[in-house]
């Protein structure tokens, strides 16, 4: 028997109480359906006024971000997101979400991994989610700078 037929739940790690609980697959099941499933409970908390921006990791994988203000999804997939089944191990791995507290936090976090570098963005999938912030030229200089700190 395949692993994919073994395992047909995955373990995941609930946002805020940090319950770790199962979520059934089938063969088509993909991360965003699961993110939808968890934003239909209720399991991301937004303060009023607050667009917090969460992101879930398989693994050490950041996969799939939600932008709350937008109820926007972007993956890093480029010929679109797979199934959670056709990737053997991420059916062994346990899902879990961080959070930022505004789009603004999250482009930054993106900036700063990447050094700036557009193509390595674009290269890991991450380019368009991004490019969807509307970051300003003065705001990517001044993390530009912090970049340069941190060499």
């Amino acid at each position: 028997m395949s692993q994919t037929a073994q395992n047909s739940e995955i373990q995941v790690r609930l946002p805020g109480s940090g319950e770790l609980c199962t979520f059934p697959l089938d063969s088509n099941t993909r991360f965003s359906d699961v993110f939808r499933a968890l934003i239909t409970k209720g399991c991301f908390a937004c303060p009023q006024g607050e667009y917090p921006v969460w992101v879930l990791l398989c693994g050490d994988q950041d996969l799939v971000t939600w932008v709350s203000e937008e109820s926007a999804f972007y993956d890093r997939f480029p010929f679109g997101e797979p199934s959670i089944a056709s990737v053997p191990s991420w059916v062994t791995k346990e899902v879990h979400f961080t959070s930022y507290p505004d789009p603004l936090a999250r482009a930054k976090e993106i900036y700063l991994y990447f050094e700036g570098s557009k193509s390595f963005m674009g290269h890991e999938g991450f380019l368009r989610e991004y490019k969807s912030y509307q970051v300003s030229s003065g705001q990517e200089a001044l993390w530009q700078a912090e970049c340069s700190i941190n060499r």
